[in-house]
């Protein structure tokens, strides 16, 4: 909770030097959208919207490459 930004927004930090990680966390893009949804204040960059794309496209095709890997033998184990 405390690496994403749930608490604070991305525009208290400063995002030079060691900060600059935060942006590669998958859930800063949906946080501050969010936020600049519902309050109309928010800062989006795109670095982080890309790493959020490419996270959601990593974890859907191991998702699928496992479950094409064990749907022979998913009810038996279920």
């Amino acid at each position: 909770m405390y690496v994403s930004p749930v608490v604070y927004p991305v525009s208290q930090l400063p995002l030079s030097g060691a900060y600059r990680f935060l942006l590669w966390n998958p859930m800063t893009a949906p946080m501050e959208l969010f936020r600049l949804a519902l309050l109309g204040v928010g800062t989006v960059h795109l670095e982080s919207v890309l790493s959020t794309l490419v996270f959601t496209i990593l974890s859907a095709l191991v998702g699928i490459i496992t479950f094409n890997k064990v749907e022979r033998t998913f009810i038996d184990t279920v």
